[in-house]
Formats: C-alpha cells, structure tokens, sequence
C-alpha cells in the first residue's frame, strides 16, 4: 500500500479541522513579535504520532509552503519519542 498525501489532508476526508502546520503558525504569530524567528528555529517533535514516516519533512514543506523558509524542526529524542 502506498500513502501519499492522505494522512496529512483533513480535507480529503471531508473533516473541517485545520492542520498541524496551520495550528503552529498560528500559535507562533499569537506570540510577542520579538520571539516569534526563535520559536520558528526551534520546533520540537514529541509523541508516537510523529513517527508517521515523512511526518517531519511535510511537515516542513508545509510551513514553507506558508512562506515559513526559515525554520528548524528537532526530532526530541527519537528512541523515546513515542512515549512522549
């Protein structure tokens, strides 16, 4: 079986909920002006959900899709992540 975009579009299954990259950002902007370049450098990945093959890198094609270029996503501590 091969998945492509599906377990990252809410949409494709008629669900109105906005994505992770799109609750980030809005996180980010709801934040002091100030901080908001050093929260975009410094994105920590924590739980079992993150495993989800590829879920790092689109989710980084999707905040620079949002015109987010400069970002930096830390995978936390890979072994223990799905614990998180």
């Amino acid at each position: 079986i091969e998945v492509s975009v599906e377990p990252f579009s809410a949409q494709i299954f008629y669900l109105n909920d906005i994505g992770i990259h799109q609750i980030l950002i809005d996180s980010i902007v709801k934040c002091d002006i100030s901080i908001q370049q050093e929260l975009c450098n410094n994105i920590i990945l924590a739980g079992g959900t993150t495993n989800i093959q590829g879920f790092r890198d689109r989710l980084q094609e999707e905040l620079q899709a949002l015109a987010i270029n400069q970002i930096h996503i830390y995978d936390g501590v890979p072994e223990k992540r799905q614990y998180v």
